[in-house]
């Protein structure tokens, strides 16, 4: 009993070690997104209206404007060729090759906006469904407290067993989660493939919803 518990407390104290490298590397990285040049935030504004037919000459609430800054760090392509979280790397002075760096470093690469259904809200955890797999998890850091059964976006990266978010949360209607899965089910690409190419506009899709021009 006793090497279980002391088991336990070694995979929490990990579990924190990693929380907390996660947080200090995405501090740096938004300080990154804020100092890039006004000319590019302004282009990509461009982009990003045209992408997702944004025709409301208001400004953008405050739940768009998360959703702008998703799309701007992780899914933007600058000049370069490369995304902003992409480009935060490569003139990052860390040490890449560091075995947590590098493990970090490529499961935020690899990371999208997903949705999952919630189970329930404990202890300052969010227990959820993956939409596409039934697969339940556990999420840790999730921005405030979600309903049963809603339907929410999140980026997210594994943490042991569990999954650490790593953004706002977007919750959207059951029927636009309904039409998003039977759409892909049409499509021949991976699941990860078409979340990137169509989460942020399904979850843009329920702004439109929710404010008719």
């Amino acid at each position: 009993m006793d090497k279980v518990v002391e088991i336990e407390a070694i995979r929490k104290e990990k579990e924190q070690q990693f929380k907390q490298l996660t947080s200090l590397h995405l501090e740096s990285f938004q300080t990154f997104v804020e100092r890039v040049n006004i000319r590019e935030k302004v282009k990509a504004k461009h982009v990003f209206k045209e992408m997702v037919e944004h025709k409301r000459s208001t400004i953008f609430t405050e739940k768009e404007e998360q959703l702008f800054s998703e799309w701007f760090k992780f899914d933007y392509m600058t000049i370069n060729g490369r995304t902003l979280y992409q480009e935060f790397l490569a003139q990052s002075t860390v040490d890449k090759q560091h075995p947590s760096n590098a493990v970090l470093h490529a499961l935020l690469l690899a990371s999208v906006l997903e949705p999952f259904k919630v189970i329930k809200s404990e202890n300052g955890h969010i227990h959820a469904m993956k939409l596409l797999t039934g697969e339940h998890c556990k999420f840790h850091s999730v921005p405030s407290k979600l309903n049963k059964n809603a339907i929410v976006f999140i980026r997210s990266i594994p943490l042991y067993n569990d999954l650490l978010c790593v953004s706002e949360k977007f919750v959207i209607e059951e029927e636009l989660a309904i039409s998003f899965q039977t759409v892909y089910q049409k499509q021949d690409e991976s699941w990860r493939a078409f979340l990137k190419r169509n989460a942020i506009k399904y979850i843009w899709s329920k702004f439109r919803i929710d404010q008719p021009e």
